[in-house]
């Protein structure tokens, strides 16, 4: 899906960038451009790359939860 279409930036951008190390909607901004021109898709793309980081945060307290209980 495309949220920025003044700079083609999808919601896919917002994982790639997370997982690369993004850690605030300023950085990515910045990274994409999401958001720079116009700026109709700020509050949106602000909404989906929080939740998103979310996401991948919780994901990422599984996977060590998982590894301490296989060390155990």
């Amino acid at each position: 899906m495309i949220l920025c279409i003044c700079n083609v930036v999808r919601d896919a951008d917002i994982d790639t960038a997370i997982r690369a190390g993004v850690r605030s909607f300023k950085e990515f901004t910045q990274r994409t451009g999401c958001s720079g021109v116009c700026g109709t898709c700020s509050e949106d793309a602000e909404a989906l790359f929080y939740s998103r980081l979310k996401l991948f945060r919780a994901e990422r307290r599984e996977d060590i939860f998982a590894l301490v209980a296989c060390a155990a």
